[in-house]
């Protein structure tokens, strides 16, 4: 009977170790050809949200307004190779964010710039449209082939490079073509750099708007009457003292030379709305230690 078990054992062992070496071998294919369909321009890939919660919310609002806990956005990323491997290596320092259609499908989409030793980045999260409606026919089609996901955003995202340090970032349509535009500017810089939308959710390189003065504060917004065009205010300092440089006009505001405001000291943060009962938007600018309004006309 031993030797009857002992043959039984090793058959045992022998089948075992069979099943062990071609799961191996299905998932070391499996993983090569993942890998391979990565690198395949044009296939499709899913962005998902991860299993584990980064950020909780303790109170939840209700009823006016219901947070969930937060999840990281697990999605590829599609640009120069440097920097799409400084954000997979989790060596890129996140800077601002900005919110905008650039893609043009009704959805909005999600800019981040970034710090990293190879320079600025952005990058683009298209916004998906099955995460809002996702009974839609075409969301239904998506289902049945395999291509649905009802992550917020698309993969891949875009990488586009900077020529500055993005500390600060607008959106909006500031060349006057009805596209969606993004501005950064370095904390500091001299300087206001244009990445003009294509419409399709491409940037264009980025073109540099000179300033008299370093950077200390941005933003982006309908300022004085609305036109429907986003303006920029940018506050500098310089030998001649804090300024805020307000760019707008009906060609787009970058096109336009700035109205210059003076302030009392160097401004820390900007903030654009209708801040009293006249229908024009105004500035609000938090200078030293005085809070300013100026009234919009």
């Amino acid at each position: 009977m031993r030797s009857i078990a002992g043959a039984k054992g090793d058959l045992s062992l022998a089948a075992l170790a069979t099943l062990c070496l071609a799961l191996a071998g299905f998932n070391l294919f499996k993983n090569s050809h993942a890998s391979i369909d990565r690198m395949q321009p044009g296939s499709e890939r899913h962005a998902r949200m991860s299993e584990q919660v980064s950020i909780r919310a303790s109170a939840r609002g209700n009823p006016w307004m219901n947070l969930s806990d937060g999840r990281d956005l697990v999605t590829d990323f599609e640009g120069p190779d440097k920097l799409v491997r400084a954000l997979e290596l989790n060596h890129a320092r996140p800077l601002a964010l900005a919110s905008a259609d650039f893609d043009e499908d009704g959805v909005p989409d999600l800019v981040t710039s970034y710090e990293t030793s190879e320079g600025g980045l952005i990058t683009l999260h298209r916004g998906n449209i099955d995460s809002i409606y996702s009974n839609t026919a075409e969301a239904r089609r998506r289902r049945a082939e395999g291509r649905f996901t009802d992550a917020p955003f698309l993969s891949p995202a875009s990488v586009f490079v900077v020529s500055q340090t993005p500390d600060f970032m607008g959106a909006g349509d500031f060349d006057g073509d009805s596209h969606w535009d993004v501005v950064v500017a370095r904390g500091g810089g001299t300087a206001l750099s244009l990445m003009s939308g294509d419409g399709r959710g491409g940037l264009s390189e980025s073109k540099a708007v000179e300033l008299p003065g370093e950077v200390t504060a941005l933003v982006t917004g309908e300022m004085n009457r609305r036109d429907g065009l986003d303006d920029v205010v940018v506050a500098v300092r310089g030998r001649e003292g804090a300024k805020a440089l307000v760019f707008e006009g009906p060609e787009g505001a970058l096109r336009a030379a700035p109205e210059t405001i003076g302030l009392p000291g160097e401004a820390a943060s900007l903030a654009l709305g209708q801040m009293d009962s006249s229908y024009e938007m105004d500035l609000a600018v938090a200078a030293g230690t005085e809070l300013m309004i100026i009234h919009g006309r």
